[in-house]
């Protein structure tokens, strides 16, 4: 298994532009993803790509698709009154950013559900890619990286806390640091 070291390493090499991603770039297989600001290289954002059609359909169908919407009630959220206030709708359904990392930039940017928050995201955004065959357990080293890299945007709250120690800076966070079951994308 890849050390946190040679991980960010990596990363930080294969960074690519959202604005120059095609479908096709990002592989299907299984991996962690990091979201960096191109200007800065500062993160914003750790995740895991574990289920069917991996990384390409988490970055390319969730994360730069707009129409990636959530329209059902019970799953809106403490903080979502700016996007819920735009009136973006879907299916004639007023709504949100359904992707838990464009739910978050647009929390901390003010941005509307959707199409301002993809165009944000390919504007000023960078992506890499580490695929599952060369990190072996993803859920321990996606909680790693988010511990080493104090992602800006993680329901995992880490920004605020001591090295190694995970709190809860979500209502959608349990207190031990993993998510609440009811709010899994």
């Amino acid at each position: 298994m890849m050390t946190i070291t040679e991980m960010t390493r990596l990363l930080l090499e294969r960074r690519r532009p959202a604005k120059t991603l095609n479908r096709d770039d990002v592989p299907s297989q299984q991996g962690l993803y990091v979201w960096y600001a191109t200007d800065s290289g500062e993160v914003y954002y750790v995740g895991k790509a574990a289920g069917r059609g991996g990384l390409r359909r988490r970055i390319g169908r969730q994360h730069l698709n707009p129409k990636y919407l959530e329209t059902r009630p019970e799953r809106f959220r403490p903080g979502d009154e700016f996007q819920l206030s735009c009136g973006v709708e879907a299916g004639g359904r007023v709504c949100v950013d359904k992707s838990v990392f464009r739910r978050n930039l647009g929390r901390l940017f003010g941005l509307a559900p959707g199409d301002r928050t993809v165009q944000y995201i390919r504007e000023k955004l960078a992506v890499a890619w580490l695929t599952a065959d060369l990190l072996g357990d993803i859920t321990k080293c996606e909680l790693d990286l988010i511990r080493q890299l104090r992602p800006k945007l993680n329901a995992i709250g880490v920004s605020r806390a001591p090295r190694n120690q995970v709190v809860a800076a979500d209502p959608d966070v349990a207190a031990d640091g993993r998510p609440n079951s009811d709010f899994l994308v």
